[in-house]
């Protein structure tokens, strides 16, 4: 499948689709999402290309395989990292990430990521598998990069960003796939 910024559109509502709702049940109330916005930029000009590389807080990584392979990740900026820790663990923002926050960070990656996995599958009409997610906190423009396989840095990725809803305010999500060729 040639994977273009229309695709990456309907991926990223479909698959915002599937989080909203998985996150929905996380946080136990109704989540809405706005209409996401998507680029393709190459992966090496990829730190460069985010709103600000600095205020990531959080990425969390999954292998795609089925009927579409690639890489997806989540990156979650310090606010939304504060928002999530603040509602699933009730955990202060200035305190250090503790084992139960960084297990409610993972399993929102988790969440996300299965739900691309879905969105993917239900575009292709098959199955799309992820991996168990790796979380990385302290992110880096230079983390981002030694995170994807190697030979991913010729490859394009594209760029998803939605921002979702609810009772407690918004939450701006972004996410990546690295389609494989």
């Amino acid at each position: 499948m040639s994977f273009s910024e229309d695709r990456c559109r309907e991926f990223a509502s479909v698959g915002a689709g599937h989080a909203a709702t998985a996150l929905a049940k996380l946080f136990g109330h109704t989540v809405l999402m706005e209409p996401p916005r998507c680029w393709k930029v190459p992966v090496a000009e990829l730190p460069d290309n985010i709103d600000d590389p600095e205020d990531w807080a959080a990425i969390i990584f999954s292998q795609m395989t089925g009927v579409l392979s690639g890489q997806a990740a989540l990156l979650l900026s310090r606010a939304v990292v504060d928002e999530i820790l603040l509602r699933l663990v009730g955990a202060d923002p200035l305190a250090e990430i503790d084992a139960r926050g960084l297990s409610a960070l993972s399993e929102t990656g988790n969440v996300a990521l299965s739900a691309v996995a879905g969105a993917l599958g239900e575009m292709q009409g098959g199955i799309v598998m992820p991996t168990v997610p790796r979380l990385r906190l302290d992110v880096t423009r230079a983390l981002v990069l030694e995170e994807l396989r190697p030979g991913m840095r010729r490859l394009p990725a594209y760029l998803a960003e939605t921002v979702l809803v609810e009772r407690d305010g918004p939450l701006r999500l972004r996410l990546l796939w690295i389609p494989e060729d």
